[in-house]
Formats: structure tokens, C-alpha cells, sequence
């Protein structure tokens, strides 16, 4: 009597699974910064003093569950809250390379 061989895949390799986690890592980053932005703007709009108008853990947190994102890696949820809410304000150092990396990840 023959019997069916299965095959397994072979285990992806260490270096594989550290890159993809810092893959998933770098995305949720760029999506907080993303979403770091358009907070930003929106209370800018409601004439929210620019020194007062970054997001904070709060919002950030709040955002994550409104756009129903999973925490694709351990930790995701934590760069996504930490990145969004430590997006720099308006007129203080870095502020325009993180609106134009913002910008620039936009989908």
C-alpha cells in the first residue's frame, strides 16, 4: 500500500522572519505618520494652536482602532502609537522632512 507524502515547507529562516517583522514595523510607522498628519491638519482647521497640534497617545490609540488596523508583528501597535504621536509641530526641527515623508508614503 503506497501512502501520500506530504511535504512541509520548509521553516522560513531566521534572517527571513527578523526582516519581515522590521518590514511590518517600518509600514506601521509610516501609517502613524500618515495618520499624524491628517490629525494634525484637521485641528489645525479647528484653529488649534499649532504648538498644541500634535496627536496625542490618546488620539493616536483611538485612531488605531478606528481604522481597525491589527497588529500584523508583536509591537505594531506600539511604533504606530509612539510614531503618531511624536510627529514634530508646525515651525520646530524636522517638522518639513516629516511632512514630506508623510506625504510621500501616502497611498
Amino acid at each position: 500500500m503506497l501512502s501520500a507524502c506530504t511535504e512541509q515547507a520548509p521553516e522560513p529562516r531566521f534572517e527571513d522572519k527578523r526582516a519581515t517583522h522590521r518590514d511590518r514595523l517600518e509600514e506601521a510607522g509610516r501609517k502613524a505618520r500618515r495618520e499624524a498628519l491628517a490629525i494634525q491638519r484637521q485641528k489645525l482647521s479647528y484653529g488649534v494652536p499649532p504648538a498644541s497640534s500634535t496627536p496625542t497617545e490618546d488620539e493616536c490609540t483611538t485612531r488605531w482602532s478606528d481604522l481597525q488596523l491589527t497588529e500584523e508583528t508583536p509591537g505594531a501597535r506600539s511604533v504606530f502609537v509612539s510614531n503618531c504621536s511624536g510627529f514634530p509641530t508646525p515651525a520646530t526641527p524636522g517638522y518639513a522632512e516629516a511632512v514630506a515623508e508623510a506625504e510621500a508614503s501616502t497611498p
